[in-house]
């Protein structure tokens, strides 16, 4: 069976009526108890964190402010077809 997955930003009317003819399994982000996530937020460069070895939960420090400036630059940015 094939598989397709999809991140959708829609305006949540449209998402309603999408979800509402879906034949689909949908996951969406609960704002009940959480807040909302800002499309255009970013994180600065100094919050980037590396991963750990031994906990793949948790984080062994602080990425260097070089590498931060390059995720920070290119967060929220989404490819485009061909590219």
């Amino acid at each position: 069976m094939a598989e397709i997955k999809l991140l959708v930003r829609v305006p949540m009317d449209c998402w309603r009526q999408w979800i509402r003819h879906r034949t689909a399994n949908v996951n969406e982000y609960s704002t009940r108890y959480s807040l909302a996530i800002d499309a255009m937020q970013t994180t600065t460069p100094d919050l980037w964190r590396e991963q750990a070895t031994q906990n793949r939960q948790g984080s062994a420090g602080f990425l260097s402010p070089d590498q931060g400036e390059q995720l920070s630059a290119s967060e929220g940015r989404f490819p485009t077809p061909g590219t």
